[in-house]
């Protein structure tokens, strides 16, 4: 066989492989395709002497890199675009944006890209270039400019920058703006007249209605600290909110359900308007169906969005929105295969299956997941089941068998090399086998420190893989002895100064250390002090004012409510260090507008363009 007629038989496999393979399989390779990891059978060299050339004679390929088409670049910075990949987006539109033909493609999608990192205005300028020239993205660009303007003021006002975010609303050009839109615009202006009257001295209606909040919590039993150190941040936040007409009534859950729909019966009793609490998914469960019949809104402190309903919310921080974010955050950086580490509690199980459900969308393999008894000091058997120990051992027995039998065969006539390496193996141990890039950790901060110790041993610390955390992981106690075996591990977390002054404030004011679910308690009176306010006094409207789509700037993180009573939250990403955790990727201080549907609106369908000349 001739060697054009191998070079030309080799590349057509390749090519016919590659024009089946999946974006989201080869997002692992931003910049071309190695083929001879892909394709290892075209270039084994064991196989070399059944052709007809030698292997001097043959040209090596099997490192090329086939670079990617500015087609299969769009395809890629498409789907990354559209699941938060950001920095894999902005990586495929450098390389786009070298072709003329699709600069302006390649600016929209940064653009794009900046606002889901939370760069508005920075977004926002390159969005006012590309509406000076006429052609397919003037228009979206415009549309989407109006949408960052409003996302600005929205941001200037809860930085208390009201005369800025009056600017942003007078930049606002209307083009094509939503009844959303139009909703947010008069609530922001609302906001802005109120605090500019209450600048110039104007004192607030007092005749308004009171707003009652019946504020269930666990003063006595098994959960009455947390319940205590609740009630006393909540009271707190009253304090720092002043407003007359609101009125917290605390009622005593007693840590227990029976006691929780005592509480809620009383408050519902007392004619409450809202409840807030209580702390457990048991005893919100336990009043839903006496609130629910009561027409009474609910906003629990649980963390278990599968209780949550459109009069059931949750304030907790849902353990399956910090999985995805770890999801992302490896898949952004090009990792490509992960195992798992959880705690065998009802905790732990869940965000193993968020997590898991979460790789699949990238396309990250799963090498395995070991659960372990957290109240155990000692992980050795799941360890030893992520290192594939097991495994290992058995590879070195059958070297061992296989050696052993050539020696009762030879004896001494073997080889040297063959007989040092039966004498190794004779006291040879296993070694663990990992083979997954990082590591998913979502253990309590507790006995982190303890499970961290043990996975040196299995090179499984961060040394030698990449650790991935929650936001649990906020915590001192993490860099105990300086954070050794997870220095460089990632968790996510809500951008910590806010939270930080929340925290200080509780703090210097009861001379005790708060506990991190604390900050529920503030955030949550602190929330309903603003519903009220933009409800001009009225109770009744607050339920609904609960879901506006812009959400709210808490001192746990900006947090809104989705309309099945589920939060989502804006998390950093943090680094661990050995004396503190180092923000790697901070949170938006807004929600992002929301990305068009077609970010190539060249390529909408002409039955698309027919239905929706718009470009809605």
């Amino acid at each position: 066989m001739r060697l054009e007629s191998i070079k030309y038989t080799a590349l057509s496999m390749v090519l016919i492989s590659l024009s089946t393979h999946s974006y989201a399989q080869e997002l692992e390779q931003p910049q071309g395709i190695n083929l001879q990891r892909e394709y290892g059978v075209l270039f084994n060299t064991d196989q070399a002497d059944t052709f007809d050339v030698s292997l001097s004679q043959m040209v090596d390929i099997s490192q090329t890199e086939i670079p990617l088409t500015i087609q299969e670049h769009k395809e890629r910075a498409s789907f990354a675009l559209k699941n938060g990949l950001n920095q894999t987006a902005l990586h495929h539109l450098e390389a786009i944006e070298l072709d003329e033909n699709e600069y302006i493609y390649s600016q929209y999608g940064k653009a794009l890209a900046l606002s889901n990192l939370g760069e508005f205005e920075q977004s926002l300028d390159i969005l006012e270039d590309i509406a000076i020239e006429k052609g397919s993205f003037q228009e979206p660009a415009k549309e989407f400019s109006d949408k960052l303007k409003l996302t600005l003021a929205e941001q200037e006002f809860n930085k208390k920058h009201f005369a800025s975010a009056e600017q942003w609303l007078e930049k606002y050009t209307y083009l094509n703006s939503s009844r959303q839109d139009n909703s947010h615009i008069e609530r922001l202006r609302q906001k802005i007249s109120s605090q500019n009257l209450s600048s110039s001295g104007f004192k607030p209606n007092t005749a308004n209605l009171p707003l009652k909040i019946a504020f269930l919590v666990p003063l006595t039993g098994i959960n009455q600290e947390m319940g205590q150190q609740l009630l006393a941040a909540a009271q707190l936040a009253l304090f720092n909110n002043p407003n007359p007409n609101i009125l917290l009534y605390p009622q005593d859950t007693q840590s227990t359900e029976t006691g929780a729909i005592r509480a809620a019966q009383k408050a519902i009793g007392d004619r409450a308007d809202i409840i807030l609490g209580p702390l457990t998914s048991e005893n919100t469960k336990a009043i839903m169906q006496y609130t629910t019949s009561s027409s009474i809104p609910v906003i629990s402190f649980s963390s278990n969005t599968d209780i949550a309903t459109r009069y059931s919310t949750t304030l907790g921080y849902a353990p399956e929105e910090q999985a995805t974010i770890m999801a992302k955050y490896a898949a952004d950086n090009g990792i490509k295969s992960v195992a798992i580490l959880a705690p065998n509690t009802s905790y732990g199980i869940r965000m193993s299956e968020a997590f898991q459900t979460a790789i699949a969308t990238y396309d990250i393999s799963l090498s395995d997941v070991a659960l372990f008894d957290e109240t155990s000091p000692d992980q050795t058997k799941e360890l030893k089941q992520l290192a594939k120990v097991a495994q290992s051992q058995k590879l070195l027995d059958e070297e061992f068998s296989a050696l052993q039998a050539e020696y009762k065969l030879v004896g001494d006539a073997m080889e040297d090399a063959a007989l040092e390496r039966l004498e190794e193996l004779k006291t040879a141990s296993a070694q663990p086998i990992v083979d997954f890039d990082a590591l998913y950790l979502p253990v309590n901060a507790n006995i982190l420190p303890l499970v961290a110790s043990q996975l040196a041993y299995y090179n499984m610390d961060a040394e030698n893989i990449t650790l991935l955390g929650t936001a649990q992981w906020q915590t001192p106690s993490i860099h105990n002895n300086r954070a050794e075996y997870i220095r460089g591990a990632f968790f996510p977390a809500p951008p910590r100064q806010s939270l930080q002054n929340a925290y200080n404030a509780i703090e210097t004011t009861y001379n005790t250390t708060p506990l991190p679910l604390t900050i529920l308690a503030y955030d949550g009176i602190t929330l309903l002090s603003d519903l009220y306010e933009e409800s001009q006094g009225n109770p009744r409207f607050i339920a609904d004012l609960l879901y506006k789509p812009e959400g709210y700037k808490l001192h746990g993180g900006t947090v809104r409510f989705n309309k099945d009573g589920t939060p989502s939250r804006l998390y950093s990403v943090y680094e661990v260090r050995s004396n503190s955790s180092v923000e790697r990727i901070a949170a938006p201080q807004q929600f992002p507008p929301t990305l068009p549907e077609d970010i190539d609106v060249r390529e909408r369908s002409g039955i698309k363009r027919f239905f929706n000349p718009w470009g809605f």
